[in-house]
């Protein structure tokens, strides 16, 4: 998904510009697009953490989960870093 939104901006970049130099695709200009998109994502999520619309969700005894104690948001987030960790431990594997 974010890849496809990196394309749609840099092709919409690609077409807005009129000087033939800045119409060629880098390095640098796809880095500068994924910073500006990160800053953007971050900033949204931060905005969207303010405004919790799901309460039910941050409760610690809305959903009973055997063997862990927390909210459900709690459980995505330790299945999400125990998931991160086991594909990134066995990228390093020779």
């Amino acid at each position: 998904m974010v890849v496809v939104v990196m394309l749609l901006i840099c092709t919409e970049r690609h077409r807005s510009t009129a000087n033939g130099s800045e119409n060629e695709y880098t390095v640098e200009s796809v880095r500068a697009s994924l910073i500006r998109q990160e800053d953007t994502i971050i900033f949204s999520v931060i905005e969207r953490a303010r405004f919790p619309l799901n309460s039910p969700t941050y409760h610690q005894h809305y959903a009973s989960i055997p063997h862990f104690s927390g909210s459900l948001l709690d459980v995505v987030l330790d299945y999400t870093e125990a998931i991160q960790a086991k594909v990134l431990a066995t990228s390093y594997l020779p």
